[in-house]
């Protein structure tokens, strides 16, 4: 049988496998992440690359990732100049990485290594996005759990239906035309009764003139999926980064 990229003899998902982990002070925690990281990959048949992404840590989140170079070469080393937050991190593991598959995970222990091969298993039976969620919140607020749940319910709309951006494009369509409308008013009124163009609504106009783009070009970048160009594992995470 013919192998190709990514598959072995038996047709099967195999290659390289990426673990993108961004990380913010997190000197504490990260050796202990990656000894139980380790632990896990070392018994997967898969080759494996560790990207962290150190996210303008002012700790020693960095030298304690030069360390775990050191000692493992498979690890990478992302680090940013300042602290950009969790998505741009992430994105900047993603752009290193190599592999036939990425998992993104946080630096914290909050998303278990011990579920990377369950993961894979998921992504071997032929899904492309394999996603994880608590079943429990034990010791979190109320309000923490609810805001949760909202974002999973935002996540679980814009991530597999384009129906938001149909709308926001009919919104902002309908913003632009009455736009259009309020401005030859004005321009009748200003023609044919002399009347003084208002500061005011002039510029109510241009803005909404200018809404329907910027709506529309908000909500693609919000709803484009994200690692598109990868088989991608998501668990939810901070990462860390590549030399």
């Amino acid at each position: 049988m013919e192998q190709v990229a990514g598959l072995n003899v038996r047709g099967e998902r195999s290659g390289l496998l990426s673990v993108v982990v961004p990380a913010y002070n997190e000197e504490k925690s990260l050796a202990l992440f990656h000894e139980r990281l380790r632990d896990v990959v070392d018994k997967i048949p898969m080759e494996t690359e560790i990207i962290y992404v150190n996210d303008g840590s002012t700790d020693n989140t960095l030298t304690v990732m030069q360390r775990l170079r050191n000692g493992d070469q498979r690890v990478g080393i992302v680090s940013l100049s300042r602290n950009f937050g969790k998505e741009i991190a992430s994105t900047a593991g993603l752009d290193h990485t190599e592999g036939d598959a990425v998992i993104l995970m946080d630096a914290d222990l909050q998303h278990p290594p011990k579920m990377i091969p369950v993961f894979l298993e998921h992504w071997r039976a032929g899904h492309d996005v394999v996603y994880a969620r608590r079943e429990s919140r034990d010791g979190e607020s109320k309000f923490k759990k609810t805001l949760v749940r909202a974002t999973f319910a935002l996540e679980g709309i814009t991530s597999f239906t384009v129906a938001p951006l149909k709308i926001a494009t009919y919104v902002g369509l309908i913003a632009a035309i009455g736009a259009f409308i309020h401005a030859a008013i004005i321009v009748y009124r200003t023609l044919a009764y002399g009347d003084p163009v208002a500061g005011f609504p002039s510029l109510i106009v241009v803005i909404s003139f200018l809404y329907y783009r910027r709506l529309r070009s908000f909500l693609q970048k919000q709803i484009s999926p994200p690692g598109s160009n990868f088989h991608c594992i998501w668990l939810t995470s901070p990462l860390s980064q590549h030399d």
